[in-house]
């Protein structure tokens, strides 16, 4: 697996706090997939639902690449949620 994403920040590329408040948040949940064994890509989904899939052995995560980072991290928090219950489940 490959090293996990930077979690470093520049403040002149982030914008106000509240942005870069998001955008920190994102970065700890893209660690947080990186660490569950998921690659989190954003792609342009063309109208698709962002969701998971398994390609051969790696778990990938697609973000909708026009979304914004507050709606990016809402996608990557929905899926993560929905594979703890569901990893959850199987295993009850």
């Amino acid at each position: 697996m490959s090293s996990p994403p930077s979690t470093s920040t520049t403040p002149s590329t982030l914008g106000n706090t509240a942005e870069s408040n998001v955008v920190e948040r994102l970065r700890r949940r893209n660690r947080q997939a990186w660490e569950l064994g998921f690659e989190v890509r954003t792609v342009l989904l063309d109208g698709a639902e962002p969701s998971w899939c398994q390609i051969g052995r790696q778990k990938v995560i697609l973000l909708d690449l026009t979304q914004a980072a507050a709606d990016q991290l809402q996608q990557l928090e929905q899926i993560l949620e929905e594979v703890t219950r569901v990893t959850v489940s199987r295993a009850a």
